[in-house]
């Protein structure tokens, strides 16, 4: 089966990967939770757009690449929300603009939780189709990793959850760092690929091969769904 991250692949990685041993599967435990990283409409841009064409106004903005990951995640959230499974919402903290600030935020004092203060300007909501629930889990986080300073661990542990689904972006950035971490933590992790975006291409693709062969099962968006069905049904 052809994969995204094939057309990046050398000659010399393909030989490296016939010789070496595929790592199994992790597959799904018995109690999973979706996790959604930092899907906020500044990160997101206007529908209907290329990335180029919305970094006019928003230069982190992602365009259609957003859109169709954003699409697939509603899908999916819907499927988990009739099942009854666990939500995680998890979105960046006002005033961090760019990946860069993540590297200096606790020496910013423009830099607060905006859920202690105020509700966040528009820019930093979670984009509506994905709305969170008065049920649903909301963790705000000032650093790439969901993880990172924030009560995600706990929480999880109270749901009983041994399994988590990760959708959001970027690939290569915040959606990296929390499925290392979630695989250090020793939970079983999948990435619903048409769920993830990132900026560029090659970095996209990339990470997800990268993140298949070592921490988490990269699968299709319908098959992910496929699994989680199964949940609903026992």
């Amino acid at each position: 089966m052809e994969r995204i991250w094939d057309q990046f692949l050398s000659d010399r990685d393909r030989q490296w990967l016939e010789r070496f041993p595929r790592r199994p599967r992790m597959g799904f435990g018995s109690r999973p939770a979706l996790v959604i990283v930092d899907n906020i409409n500044k990160t997101v841009g206007p529908r209907g757009e290329d990335i180029l064409a919305t970094m006019r106004d928003q230069v982190f903005s992602m365009g259609h690449e957003a859109w169709a990951g954003i699409d697939a995640t509603a899908t999916l959230l819907d499927l988990v929300r009739r099942i009854g499974l666990p939500v995680v919402h998890v979105s960046t903290i006002s005033g961090i603009n760019s990946p860069w600030d993540f590297l200096t935020y606790q020496r910013r004092p423009d830099v607060t939780f905006a859920r202690d203060h105020h509700e966040p300007e528009a820019g930093w909501r979670i984009v509506d189709a994905l709305t969170p629930r008065p049920d649903e889990l909301h963790i705000q986080k000032a650093a790439p990793s969901a993880f990172f300073g924030t009560p995600l661990l706990p929480s999880l542990i109270r749901f009983g959850v041994d399994t988590l689904v990760v959708c959001g972006n970027s690939t290569s950035g915040c959606i990296r760092a929390t499925v290392l971490d979630a695989a250090s933590h020793a939970f079983k992790v999948v990435i619903p690929e048409e769920c993830v975006f990132d900026r560029t291409e090659a970095s996209h693709a990339m990470n997800l091969f990268d993140m298949d062969q070592k921490y988490a099962d990269v699968l299709g968006v319908e098959e992910v769904a496929r699994r989680l069905a199964d949940f609903g049904a026992s």
